[in-house]
């Protein structure tokens, strides 16, 4: 079967990936109100074109940060690609250079932060989460800066990791044979633990993520690191107003693809609203959150 769309290619992963890391992938949390609002939003929007209009050349190149992307396009964070493919995050860092576009690689990705710079051809973001372990944060800030990362995204929106219901009936847990590539083993044991209707990201997350987070600790971020910072998990022109007032570079407006809060709106409900109170203060970064892997779009 040649691969044309997106749902082509999720139907291929459907097929070769065990029912359990599938879920894992395509699950929401709760009832997955909000994953099915995602798609839904999409479907509400039309399209007003104008025509006679020269196209013969089209150039829909960007810059963000002084980086220039051949396609206002991105790859969202998201953890451990060697689940579904042994290249992981190598290859998908491969595959964005080729493409034109930025790749934020997650914090707990399954290759380390200079192997993906190492086969890199485009630039790329790191992202993190908010870690009990401060020395853990501020060692892999370093090592980013040095293999030339161009930025820093914090996730804002998982001071506690919302419960995933297909993970808990499956009893989900990340094979041992995959890791966290740049956090120490110890601090990532739990993932690794199988519990009976339990998910060992949700125990994990208990375990590793400081939901004390607040905007005074971007204080503490800023003295860690020279590159701009980008906050992940805007849904409101409050929150996003905060950001500019403490001198944030950029915000991502996403839900974590209906993962976190079921209920919360749909990211794309909520785009207007930001960047209308953001306006040309700082740049706003748009999740899609409508795919089984997230694409974040820059406007």
């Amino acid at each position: 079967m040649s691969l044309v769309s997106v749902e082509d290619y999720e139907r291929l992963a459907r097929e070769r990936l065990s029912g359990e890391i599938w879920d894992y992938i395509d699950g929401g949390a709760g009832t997955e109100k909000t994953l099915a609002a995602n798609l839904a939003a999409f479907d509400r929007v039309r399209l007003r074109p104008r025509v006679m209009v020269d196209v013969s050349a089209i150039n829909a190149a960007t810059t963000v940060f002084g980086a220039s992307l051949t396609v206002p396009l991105g790859i969202a964070p998201t953890a451990y690609h060697q689940l579904v493919h042994p290249d992981a995050e190598v290859g998908t860092a491969i595959g964005a250079g080729r493409s034109g576009a930025l790749y934020v690689v997650s914090i707990f990705a399954s290759r380390t932060v200079e192997e993906i710079a190492a086969a890199a051809a485009g630039p790329l973001w790191l992202q993190l989460y908010w870690l009990r372990a401060r020395d853990a944060l501020t060692a892999l800030i370093a090592r980013a800066e040095v293999a030339g990362y161009q930025a820093i995204v914090l996730t804002v929106d998982a001071p506690v990791i919302g419960r995933r219901r297909r993970d808990e009936r499956n009893g989900f847990a990340v094979d041992p044979a995959v890791a966290a590539a740049n956090l120490d083993p110890a601090l990532m044991v739990s993932t690794h633990q199988r519990r009976p209707g339990e998910s060992a990201i949700a125990t994990h997350a208990v375990r590793a993520f400081d939901p004390s987070l607040s905007w005074s600790d971007l204080v503490w971020l800023r003295k860690q690191t020279r590159l701009p910072l980008v906050l992940k998990g805007i849904l409101t022109a409050a929150d996003a107003l905060i950001a500019v007032e403490h001198g944030v570079d950029a915000v991502v407006v996403s839900n974590h693809g209906g993962r976190e809060l079921d209920g919360a709106p749909a990211s794309l409900a909520a785009l207007a609203e930001v960047t209308a109170a953001v306006g040309d203060r700082m740049p706003v970064l748009f999740d899609i959150d409508a795919a089984a892997v997230d694409l974040s779009t820059v406007s």
